[in-house]
């Protein structure tokens, strides 16, 4: 099997809201959140409300989703 490591359309729009979450909401209190030994759980409710949670990831084979796919929602850094 080829790999392919181009993302489509929706994945990479999945990856903007992710990244410009991670920009906006955690950077912002990730430093002092770290000193502090605190788990941000009003960042997490956030996450649940816009759907990052229960991810559905099937059988690469079965769902014609691509090697890069099943790993960039999850491992992605954020962006500029």
């Amino acid at each position: 099997m080829a790999l392919c490591f181009e993302l489509t359309a929706e994945q990479e729009q999945l990856c903007g809201v992710v990244r410009r979450f991670a920009r906006e909401r955690v950077a912002p209190r990730a430093e002092e959140l770290n000193e502090r030994r605190r788990f941000p759980a009003d960042l997490v409710r956030e996450m649940g409300a816009m759907g990052l949670f229960g991810l559905p990831f099937p059988q690469l084979a079965a769902s014609g989703l691509t090697e890069a796919g099943a790993g960039s929602d999850a491992a992605a850094p954020p962006g500029p």
